[in-house]
């Protein structure tokens, strides 16, 4: 025998033996269950439609979360404000009746910053302003 010929009894055999391995794989996937398969894909799809609506719900969440962190924080600018602009009023007109009374009394403005813990030109100013007004009227 000749050297091609054995080179094509060899390919004959391989031949033979991968038309058997084909067989067998044949043989495996028609006894696979196919209704197996398709609940796979469709478990699959199920899971990325739910992996979107996930991803949709954190979004609006986040778009959520962002705007009450601006509310409260307006909200808390304002109220810090209102809250300081009310405080200072009250303050104000506070020391300043007590400014105003211990004038009456014949004290020092120097007396009076010390007494009240205001300013000494605070104290001219607010007896200033009263005597400005009550020339005024």
């Amino acid at each position: 025998m000749t050297s091609i010929s054995l080179l094509f009894i060899l390919q004959f055999l391989l031949d033979i033996v991968l038309i058997m391995l084909l067989l067998a794989l044949f043989k495996k996937l028609k006894m696979a269950d196919p209704g197996r398969l398709q609940r796979l894909i469709e478990a699959l799809e199920q899971g990325s439609m739910l992996a979107e609506k996930i991803e949709r719900n954190l979004q609006e969440k986040k778009e959520l979360t962002d705007k009450l962190e601006r509310l409260i924080k307006e909200t808390d600018k304002e109220s810090t404000t209102s809250s300081h602009a009310s405080q200072a009023t009250e303050i104000g007109t506070d020391k300043q009746a007590q400014v105003k009374e211990l004038h009456k009394q014949g004290k020092k403005n120097s007396e009076i910053s010390r007494i009240t813990g205001i300013a000494l030109g605070e104290v001219e100013l607010i007896l200033s302003l009263e005597k400005a007004q009550r020339s005024s009227s």
